[in-house]
């Protein structure tokens, strides 16, 4: 987040502004009372709880800093910016895995919106990078710490 626009799908910035709000809204405002529990009850310097509140609203306090400037930085994807032709970001990548003869799918992303457990890979990611630009038909292969796999692209869409 240094200053770059960051391309984001308008799902991914709902998430971001989600947790942002329950940061702010429900988090933050739960560990002032406990931070305001704990200093009622005494001596702050050996009192463990007040330390674990102070420590905890500074997380919190970190994690909306981060948020806030994301969202500074992002920049919604339009639908019709998605291209079809080839991998680009925010494109659908059906791939065949020519060693295993499986097929898998997966999203192209910015880093900041990757998941790969629901099949949103990162356009910075090993496989995303060898990815983009290429067309139906085209063969990749990619190291990854699994050791080397070979795809061919079978469809890209929206």
């Amino acid at each position: 987040m240094s200053g770059k626009s960051i391309p984001m799908s308008p799902e991914g910035i709902r998430k971001i502004e989600r947790d942002l709000y329950d940061l702010v809204e429900v988090r933050r405002p739960d560990m002032l009372k406990s931070l305001q529990e704990a200093r009622e009850k005494g001596d702050l310097s050996e009192n463990a709880e007040y330390g674990a509140a102070r420590e905890g609203l500074t997380q919190i306090d970190m994690q909306i800093g981060k948020l806030q400037r994301l969202l500074g930085s992002v920049v919604p994807i339009d639908d019709a910016d998605i291209p079809t032709d080839r991998v680009g970001l925010m494109t659908m990548v059906k791939l065949l895995n020519l060693k295993t003869n499986k097929e898998v799918e997966y999203r192209i992303v910015s880093g900041e919106e990757a998941d790969p457990r629901s099949g949103k890979i990162s356009s910075s990611s090993p496989v995303g990078k060898a990815l983009l630009e290429k067309v139906v038909g085209d063969e990749v292969e990619v190291e990854v710490p699994a050791g080397i796999v070979k795809y061919r692209i079978k469809g890209i869409g929206k």
